[in-house]
């Protein structure tokens, strides 16, 4: 029996991971072993000893490598949902969907049905255990925060992104430094894939980072060069750009037409120099809001700051486009055809372009 393998990767603020791994007979090359996961320093993924005290769950953690080596580029670019719907946080993403469905013909609900199936499968890191129930753990990206939703405490935080991958990257790391040497074909697979990771990612980056299908790039950009066309900086396919961003924000209803006139007219906005925003930016991202409240209530909140900011008296009507235009911030109206009822405005912020807001007129 060789000596048990003890690690924690992460932070008690944040997501961690507790394992203990030993050479168990019969099971070398599984990574099996004890883990407890924690978020936020509340244990989740927890079994009760006898005594009643929390213990590890025992599992073949080679299932967690393989989930993070076939969802890698899907959990760190896709950031938007696969049917058009907006619900308040991810776990609530069912809920948004059964009242979507409520006036939708069969095809389409089974269709839109069968992509959320999908999306969580690809999602939801307690999907990774395969013959173990344990606790509903979503990931979304969202910029540069992730989104994780715990619909078993009814609750969903926002994490920094580069801070959940590392920790993702680490856990990756380490279950597959266990299975190194194994000869079994399932470990050396899973620890395959995950050294392609990245590869992985320059494939379906650029569908993913722009929420466009295969089809619809090749309409979109046409004969064009990839990187000129989308101004990401690398082929990497892991950069982002406000034409991306505006691309993977624009209605599914929308046809490829109209997704290449917004794509336009986001990269004919000039970039300008906005320090009054950037300033009063900086303050809000650094309010802390409590955890309990709700997103409508945090609006308000920030709401009423921002009154206090600007020296409004909390009663009076505000000019959004006169602060704004104050602000630096372009305004203007854009004409786009068949867009009625599906696109009220476009935004766009970077480093090549905006801010501005581009009011859409349909005709």
């Amino acid at each position: 029996m060789g000596k048990n393998i003890r690690k924690v990767i992460g932070h008690s603020n944040a997501l961690q991971f507790e394992f203990e791994i030993g050479e168990q007979e019969g099971r070398k090359g599984l990574a099996w072993g004890k883990g407890i996961f924690r978020i936020k320093g509340e244990s989740l993924w927890v079994t009760e000893a006898e005594d009643g005290n929390e213990s590890y769950i025992e599992w073949s953690w080679l299932d967690l490598l393989e989930f993070l080596a076939d969802f890698w580029p899907w959990l760190m670019l896709e950031e938007i949902y696969p049917i058009p719907v907006n619900p308040p946080d991810i776990t609530r993403l069912e809920q948004a969907a059964e009242s979507r469905w409520e006036k939708l013909s069969d095809e389409i609900v089974d269709a839109e049905d069968e992509e959320l199936i999908l999306f969580r499968h690809r999602h939801d890191l307690a999907m990774a255990m395969k013959g173990i129930y344990l606790p509903t753990v979503l990931l979304l990206r969202q910029g540069l925060l992730f989104q994780v939703g715990i619909p078993e405490w009814n609750q969903a935080i926002l994490l920094p992104f580069l801070d959940v991958k590392a920790v993702l990257e680490e856990v990756g790391n380490f279950i597959a430094s266990l299975v190194q040497e194994s000869e079994m074909p399932r470990a050396m697979e899973a620890v395959s894939f995950w050294e392609q990771r990245e590869s992985q990612m320059q494939q379906q980056g650029l569908s993913l980072r722009s929420g466009l299908s295969a089809e619809e790039l090749v309409q979109i950009q046409a004969e064009e060069d990839p990187v000129t066309f989308w101004e990401y900086a690398s082929e990497a396919g892991q950069d982002d750009s406000e034409l991306m961003a505006a691309a993977r924000m624009t209605p599914g209803e929308l046809g490829v037409e109209e997704k290449r006139k917004i794509i336009e007219a986001v990269r004919s906005l000039p970039y300008v120099d906005t320090p009054g925003l950037d300033a009063l930016t900086g303050k809000a991202v650094a309010i802390e809001f409590d955890p309990e409240s709700r997103p409508f209530e945090q609006g308000y909140a920030l709401a009423s700051w921002l009154r206090e900011q600007l020296d409004m008296e909390i009663d009076a009507v505000a000019n959004p486009e006169k602060i704004l235009s104050l602000w630096g911030v372009i305004v203007q109206n854009e004409p786009l055809i068949h867009a009625n009822g599906t696109l009220d405005a476009i935004a766009a912020w970077g480093d090549r372009h905006g801010p501005a807001v581009l009011i859409t007129i349909s005709f």
